[in-house]
Formats: C-alpha cells, sequence, structure tokens
C-alpha cells in the first residue's frame, strides 16, 4: 500500500505543479483553447490517478467498484481534451470539428455504461496489493479501441503539423509527441492490454507514473521559450560572486591598512570601514557589473547581439535602398551577421527572389502589408546551435512590420523602373522612326528639287531665244515669271531642307547685330520708299551675339518682305525694326500696320506650306515663316507673332546674349 501511496503522491503532486505552472504563466491567454483543453486534461488526469488510488486503497468493496468505474469516463475526457489539444497546439486546424463532436458523444455514451454492470461487473480486492483483478464484459475491449484511436489520431494530428512546422514550433511538437508517446506505450500496456488479455490488474498501478512524462514534456514545449537561459543564470551568478570578493576584498584591506595605523582596532573602526566600503561599493556596483558583463558576453554569448543597434542597422538598411533585390539582398547579410546563421531566406507571394535551400528552418515570421501577407522571413539554425531566443523573434518580426512596407514600395519601383525603361525604349526606336522618316523626306525633296533646277533652267535659256523672235512676247514673259516663281519656291525648299539637317553647320560667330540690322535698314528704305511705307526703327548699339550674318540677313529680309507684301491698301502703311538689349538676351522686333492674320491661322503660320486665308490672292510658297523659325533655332533663339486682322503685325525674336566674360569682340 505504500507503493501505491508513493506512486499516486509523486504523479499528482508533479501533475499537480505542473498544472499550476501552466496555469500561472498562461493566465491572460487561459482563453486561448490549446491552453484551457490542455488544464482540463491535467485535471481529468488527476481524477483519474484518485480514482485509481482510492480504487486500490479503499477497504470498501462497493466504493472500491464505484471508483474503478469511475476511472473509464475520467479517462475519456482526458483522451478528450488532449485531443483537442492536438488540434489547436501549437496552431489551430479547423479540418477536425467533425471528429471532436463524433468523439464527444461515443466517450458520453460509453461514460454512462462504464458506471453500470453492462462494462465492468466487478473487482477482486486483496490486502496489500488492492485490486488484483477486474471482470469485465466485452463493451470493455471497444472502450480500450476508443481509448486508443482519440489517442492516436491526436498524435497523429500533431505528427503532421510537425512535418510542415519549422523553427520552434517544429521543436514544441517534437517535445510533446515524444511525451505522449511514453504515455500512451505505457499506460494501455499496464492499465489496458495486461487486464484484457491477462486478467491482472496489479500492473496497472505504474500506469499513472506514465502521466509524468506526457504532462511534463508538453509542459515544457509550452513553456520552453519562456524558461530563463542557463547561461545568463550562470553568468550573473559568477559576476555577483566576483563583485561579492571584491567587496570582501576591499573590506579586508581596508582594515587591514586601519589596522596598521592604529595597531588596535575597535568597533568604532570596524563599523567605519564597512560603512565606508557600503558606499564604495553601492557607488561602483552598476558601472563594474557593466563592465564583467560586458567581459564575459563573448565568453557565454557568442551569439548575442544589441537589440537597439541590430534594428538602426536594419532599419537603416531598409531605408537606404529603394528597390526590392537590392532591400533583399542587404537585410539577408544583416540578419546572416546578426543572428549568426548561414540561412536567410525572403519567401515572397509575386516571386521568389532565391532559392530555397535544403537546410531546416529555425525560425520564421510571416512578412504582413496591410492585413495581407506577401511573404515570409526565415531563418536557419545558427551556426552554434543554439536555440533562437524570444528577444529573436521579436527583433525578427519587428524588422518584418518595418520590411513589407519597404519591399511593397520596392516592387513598385522596380515596376515603374521596368516600365520606364520599355518606355524609354518605345520613344527611342519611334524617335528613330520618325528621324529616318524626316529624314527621307528631306532627302526626297532635295532630290526633287535638284531635279527640277536642271529642266527648268534649260526651259528657261530657251525661253529667253525665242523671246528675241516671237511675236508674243508678252506671253513669252508671263511663263518666264511662272518659271521664276516655280525656281524660287525650289530654291526656298532646298533652304529648308539644308536648316533642317542636323549635320548642316551653321558657323556661328561673333556678329554685331546692331550693324547688321543698320545696314539692312538702308536697303529696306528704299523698297519702301517704293511702296510709299514709312520706315521707322529704334537700334541698341553694340548688341553682340553669336550668329551667322548671311542666315541673319536672310531671317531679317523674309520678315520685311511679309510686312510689304501684306501692307493695307486702304491706309498708309509703316514698318518699325526695332533691336534692344533685354537682361540676358538681344531682342529683334518687326512691327507693321498691315492686313495681320487672323486668329484662327497664327497656331499655323510656321507650317510649311501653309497658307492662310489672307494670302488666297497673294503670290508665295507657305516657306518663308517656316525658314525663319528654322534660323532662329539655329542660333539658340525664338520667334513668337502677335497680330490683330486688319490692324497691326508684331514678330518678337529674342536671341541669347554671350556669357559678359566670353571675349566676343
Amino acid at each position: 500500500m505504500k507503493l501505491i501511496l508513493a506512486i499516486f503522491l509523486i504523479t499528482a503532486i508533479t501533475n499537480g505543479l505542473l498544472f499550476g505552472l501552466v496555469a500561472i504563466k498562461k493566465q491572460k491567454e487561459l482563453r486561448d483553447p490549446k491552453y484551457w483543453s490542455f488544464l482540463c486534461g491535467i485535471f481529468f488526469l488527476l481524477l483519474w490517478e484518485l480514482f485509481n488510488y482510492v480504487a486500490d486503497t479503499t477497504p470498501h468493496y462497493a466504493r472500491a467498484l464505484i471508483c474503478a468505474r469511475a476511472t473509464i469516463p475520467a479517462a475519456f475526457f482526458m483522451f478528450w481534451f488532449f485531443f483537442v489539444f492536438s488540434t489547436h497546439f501549437p496552431v489551430r486546424t479547423r479540418q477536425h470539428q467533425r471528429a471532436t463532436f463524433a468523439y464527444l458523444g461515443l466517450i458520453s455514451f460509453f461514460s454512462i455504461l462504464a458506471m453500470t454492470n453492462l462494462v465492468m461487473r466487478n473487482v477482486t480486492m486483496e490486502y496489500g496489493i488492492g485490486l488484483s483483478h477486474i471482470d469485465t464484459s466485452w463493451l470493455f475491449a471497444p472502450i480500450m479501441v476508443l481509448y486508443i484511436t482519440i489517442f492516436c489520431h491526436g498524435i497523429l494530428i500533431l505528427f503532421r503539423k510537425y512535418r510542415t512546422s519549422d523553427g520552434i514550433q517544429k521543436g514544441q511538437i517534437r517535445y510533446t509527441l515524444v511525451g505522449w508517446g511514453l504515455f500512451l506505450i505505457g499506460a494501455i500496456i499496464v492499465s489496458g492490454l495486461i487486464p484484457l488479455f491477462f486478467v491482472n490488474s496489479a500492473l496497472s498501478k505504474l500506469g499513472p507514473l506514465f502521466s509524468i512524462c506526457m504532462i511534463g514534456c508538453t509542459t515544457y514545449a509550452i513553456l520552453r521559450h519562456q524558461f530563463m537561459d542557463i547561461r545568463i543564470v550562470v553568468q550573473r551568478s559568477l559576476i555577483y560572486l566576483i563583485l561579492f570578493a571584491i567587496a570582501v576584498g576591499v573590506y579586508s584591506t581596508g582594515l587591514g591598512l586601519l589596522a596598521r595605523l592604529v595597531h588596535t582596532l575597535t568597533d568604532t573602526d570596524i563599523v567605519l570601514s564597512a560603512g565606508l566600503t557600503m558606499i564604495l561599493g553601492i557607488s561602483s556596483f552598476r558601472s563594474l557589473e557593466r563592465y564583467f558583463k560586458k567581459v564575459t558576453d563573448p565568453v557565454f554569448f557568442k551569439d548575442s547581439y544589441h537589440y537597439a543597434d541590430a534594428l538602426h542597422r536594419l532599419s537603416k538598411a531598409l531605408h537606404t535602398n529603394v528597390s526590392q533585390t537590392d532591400i533583399v539582398a542587404v537585410s539577408s547579410l544583416l540578419l546572416k551577421s546578426i543572428f549568426k546563421t548561414d540561412q536567410v531566406e525572403f519567401l515572397l507571394s509575386d516571386q521568389t527572389l532565391q532559392e530555397p535551400t535544403s537546410a531546416e528552418i529555425a525560425l520564421s515570421v510571416p512578412i504582413i502589408f496591410e492585413n495581407r501577407q506577401i511573404g515570409i522571413l526565415t531563418l536557419g539554425v545558427k551556426k552554434s546551435g543554439d536555440p533562437y531566443t524570444p528577444d529573436d523573434r521579436q527583433l525578427l518580426e519587428t524588422f518584418a512590420y518595418q520590411a513589407a512596407i519597404s519591399l511593397e514600395k520596392g516592387r513598385l519601383y522596380e515596376k515603374v523602373e521596368e516600365y520606364s525603361l520599355h518606355l524609354e525604349q518605345l520613344v527611342s526606336e519611334r524617335t528613330a522612326e520618325i528621324k529616318k522618316l524626316r529624314e527621307d523626306d528631306r532627302q526626297a525633296m532635295v532630290d526633287i528639287s535638284h531635279n527640277l533646277q536642271t529642266p527648268l533652267a534649260i526651259v528657261k535659256g530657251e525661253l529667253e531665244t525665242l523671246a528675241t523672235t516671237s511675236s508674243h512676247p508678252e506671253k513669252i514673259n508671263a511663263v518666264k515669271k511662272s518659271i521664276l516663281r516655280i525656281s524660287d519656291f525650289i530654291r526656298q525648299l532646298l533652304r529648308l531642307s539644308k536648316l533642317d539637317h542636323s549635320a548642316f553647320d551653321v558657323d556661328l560667330k561673333p556678329a554685331n547685330l546692331s550693324a547688321l540690322v543698320t545696314d539692312q535698314v538702308e536697303y529696306f528704305e528704299v523698297m519702301a520708299e517704293a511702296e510709299e511705307i514709312t520706315m521707322g526703327t529704334f537700334i541698341a548699339p553694340d548688341v553682340m551675339i553669336f550668329g551667322n550674318k548671311r542666315l541673319l540677313e536672310e531671317l531679317l529680309t523674309n520678315l520685311v518682305s511679309n510686312s510689304i507684301k501684306y501692307r493695307h491698301e486702304n491706309r498708309s502703311s509703316t514698318i518699325r525694326i526695332s533691336l534692344l538689349k533685354d537682361q540676358d538676351q538681344a531682342r529683334l522686333v518687326v512691327e507693321d500696320n498691315g492686313r495681320g492674320i487672323p486668329a484662327q491661322d497664327l497656331p499655323d503660320i510656321f507650317s510649311r506650306f501653309y497658307r492662310g486665308s489672307r494670302e488666297l490672292n497673294t503670290p508665295g510658297t507657305g516657306l518663308g515663316l517656316a525658314i525663319c523659325q528654322k534660323i532662329v533655332e539655329r542660333h539658340g533663339g525664338s520667334i513668337f507673332v502677335e497680330s490683330v486682322e486688319d490692324e497691326q503685325t508684331t514678330v518678337t525674336i529674342t536671341f541669347p546674349l554671350p556669357n559678359p566674360n566670353h571675349d566676343v569682340g
């Protein structure tokens, strides 16, 4: 009987302490099914042990029979709660809800039958042994099958989770499986199979001992990451021992020196020395503790790191890298350095940035962006073989939250960059095509113009010969004028094509624009006087630019010719030419009070061959202003036209002035 009591006390006290440990450690999480189901399982285990103990120790037959029968429902509910625990630990699986309720219905039915004569008819008791024989019916066999089924189903669920888990969860399940396996093998053999096949219940008294394996291993699996690292205990014990030795040494040294000075120590001297030692110890304790901790950290914690410094380095890496690829590469190197591991993987949902390795995954955290998991960050085992701590997981989770934002931004950046490169390539291709088409057009115009000039020159020569012998010289002169207009058109077309060509060298040189305009005005005044047009000028002196004199003369001639050509027939006409210096540019203005340009024509006046409504009855080619625009552009300037129909037209041209430090004289 003493053996039975010893077994009961050992198992009850041990499992009770483990029950209390889990309840205290997880008191804020007891609503979680994996914790309350485990505690309920321990509770029914303790009931099962109590019923076994009473059945073995009571001298009353009726009480022994009731307690023996009560062990069946207690064991049933113990197994059922442990099954519920297996479906929630360490993470919940939902596909076993039907099995949970089906098992509950079956154990409720068999628990009721177990309290009647239908399962257990009577028991045999022997002095000093307790129950030695249990008389069971055929229903006891299906009960044992149900025991094994429920418990094995729970073990199977844990085993499947073990195969798909990693890191600390894999270790937790491993310890749970070991404990449950030992309990299953031991308890089923001594409490079920032996009584069933050998009709001997003496060894069933050892059954409760196997529960310690199950509860102990499961408790360790639940709380293993919360236990204090033994290295911390050793390190702190060593530091405090050294500090105590230093304090004793200082105190002893102080007493020794004081004894040499005064020869005889009084109680006051001893108290004074102790007080000084205490003050010195209190003032220097923290400094010495930090110093010894720093010295011993490399010995006890070769993989340790400073949390704030590690987080700062990781955050800096996230904010100094833009693309997703760079973020992953730099962060992986930092994480390997911080956690002292050879394996770091970012497995993202949109693409796998690194090939998965065959190394074992020891720690993993999800990468979540806006309540959506975009990937997983995994770490391999540490080089030292040490497990990852709660601080490691916390640091990795904190980094994962920050990394989610940076990785999403990096993904968008790479997408935009890829799109920009694609768009740039398309623009480059289209630009090359347009450039080639324009070059082809230009070459076509040049070829056509050259091919036309030769026959026109021949026709013109023949007409001059005919004019001396023909009886209709006026008709020949009219044809001659038409040929001259065509020849002028071809000349302008060639001129524009040449200005269009990127290889055409304008040959800009320092030019006195004031002198050039003054010389041209003298020529324009002769033209204007013939057409009864008044010329006005205002020319600022010594306006120097970089330009081509011949092209600038052509520009000014085209503009003044247009003013003369489109003068107003019903009023006296005036043309005013102004040249001004305006800050860092020269401004050339040609104004007239002629027919003006209709508002609808203004946007197209620089287009080639465009002739507006005012030009329908006026000879021209539609190339003059296009040539003017090209000349201005080749000088790095701009041209702008303002006009009011039937009132006036103002053409403003600006040229950049040379740098004052550059000599253009």
